[in-house]
């Protein structure tokens, strides 16, 4: 099964569209091989990564650890702090295919954020080339400033992921040169089950 995701530049909070991400990673999670294709989607909103990998194999688990403001709205008595989100590192992968995830330089904010959920598929691979490396900062809102009315336009979440660094991104487990990196994941699937017909399944 091929999952083409160009761009996750939709509404955070679009509850049918979530839903149809959810429903392809459940019915993926049918399948034996999966190529999830994030070449060339330049972010948006990760809410359809997670929902995505919800329906693929149970959770949207990614390792992130990270710091938020929150909104206004939700700051009780005017308190304004940074609250601190951990990521649960104990949750079992319920998909027991093999998840390609196609990757490169155009992977980039919210999109890596559909790449960091795949260390925590079993069998996962990441192929392609680095990532964009812009992940580190996100959610920009603008805020005004009581007295001088100065705006300011800044992240008000910090990501940090063991195996991301800035400006670099996630970088694939095979590196693959060439202008349809889906194509050569098809091809290596269709061989390597051709490879299993003639010569077993223990091979």
């Amino acid at each position: 099964v091929i999952v083409n995701h160009s761009t996750y530049g939709m509404p955070w909070n679009d509850e049918e569209l979530l839903q149809e991400y959810y429903n392809d990673g459940c019915n993926c999670a049918k399948s034996d091989a999966v190529i999830l294709n994030l070449a060339g989607n330049g972010g948006g909103s990760s809410s359809y990564a997670e929902r995505f990998y919800e329906g693929l194999h149970g959770h949207s688990n990614d390792g992130l650890r990270g710091a938020y403001l929150p909104f206004p709205t939700e700051l009780p008595d005017e308190v304004k702090s940074y609250q601190m989100r951990y990521p649960n590192e104990h949750v079992d992968s319920t998909y027991h295919g093999t998840l390609y995830v196609v990757m490169n330089k155009s992977t980039a904010s919210s999109a890596e954020m559909g790449v960091s959920p795949s260390y925590y598929v079993n069998n996962a691979v990441r192929v392609g080339s680095g990532t964009f490396g812009c992940t580190t900062f996100g959610n920009c809102f603008f805020y005004q400033l009581p007295n001088s009315k100065i705006c300011l336009f800044y992240g008000s979440r910090l990501f940090y992921y063991e195996n991301f660094e800035e400006g670099k991104g996630f970088l694939p487990d095979y590196w693959i040169d060439d202008k349809n990196p889906v194509g050569v994941v098809e091809e290596y699937i269709k061989k390597k089950a051709t490879f299993k017909e003639t010569h077993g399944s223990r091979n």
